[in-house]
């Protein structure tokens, strides 16, 4: 069994994977509709929409998990509630 170092680097690299497909498919298939198309490189919007449907796809299969394993809807909030505690003295210690 891999340790969990390796397990988290075996995602980072996964997720650069899927990060840079999506980024692309975006493009190709909804940027032209777009009216920030013209200075997308300058808004950065394909990689912020990236970004955002990768962390919430990641969010909603943890929750799955979770929910598959019988854990309550209400455990769920407060583990949300419990990582957003978390992310925000983060960003304070960070910052």
């Amino acid at each position: 069994m891999a340790g969990i170092s390796d397990n988290l680097e075996e995602f980072r690299k996964l997720s650069q994977i899927q990060y840079k497909d999506l980024i692309e498919s975006l493009e190709e298939k909804y940027c032209w509709k777009c009216p920030m198309r013209t200075n997308s490189s300058e808004a950065f919007c394909r990689e912020v929409d990236s970004w955002i449907r990768l962390t919430n796809t990641f969010e909603m299969g943890v929750k799955d998990h979770l929910t598959e394993k019988g854990i309550p809807t209400d455990c769920l909030e407060v583990l949300g509630a419990k990582l957003l505690e978390k992310k925000m003295i983060t960003e304070i210690y960070l910052s």
